[in-house]
C-alpha cells in the first residue's frame, strides 16, 4: 500500500513538472489597433505606419497607398501598458502639389482587444 502511495505521488511530480511550464506560457494577448488619419482638406498617399509597444520597439507596421484605415495587430504573452503609432507620408491637394506629413498618438491599452487611434498628420 505505501508503494503505490509513493509511486502515485512520483507520478503527480513528474506529470507535474511538464504540465505547469505549459501552462505558465499562457495564451497569447492580441491587440488590434484601427488607426484613422486627419489632414483637412487634403488627400493622404504613401502613408508607412508603424506601432510601437511602451519600450519604443516596433512590433506591427504597413504601407498603405491610400489613408482612410489600417488595422494592425499585435500579438504579446505579457500585457501592454501603452501602444504609440506613427504614420509619415504624402498629402497633396488634387494634382497641384504634394509635400511630406507625418503624425504619431498614443494610446494607454488594456489586456488585449480592440483600440481605435486617430492621428492627427502634419
Amino acid at each position: 500500500m505505501k508503494e503505490r502511495l509513493v509511486l502515485l505521488v512520483l507520478s503527480a511530480l513528474i506529470i507535474g513538472s511538464y504540465i505547469t511550464p505549459l501552462m505558465a506560457q499562457g495564451a497569447p494577448m492580441a491587440y488590434n489597433v484601427h488607426v484613422d488619419f486627419f489632414y483637412p482638406s487634403c488627400s493622404l498617399s504613401n502613408l508607412r505606419v508603424m506601432l510601437n509597444d511602451q519600450t519604443g520597439r516596433v512590433v506591427a507596421s504597413t504601407v498603405i497607398p491610400d489613408a482612410f484605415e489600417v488595422t494592425l495587430t499585435y500579438r504579446t504573452p505579457t500585457p501592454a501598458n501603452s501602444l504609440t503609432a506613427t504614420a509619415f507620408g504624402q498629402a497633396s491637394i488634387g494634382s497641384y502639389k504634394t509635400w511630406s506629413v507625418s503624425g504619431s498618438s498614443t494610446i494607454s491599452v488594456g489586456s488585449g482587444g480592440d483600440y481605435w487611434i486617430t492621428i492627427k498628420m502634419s
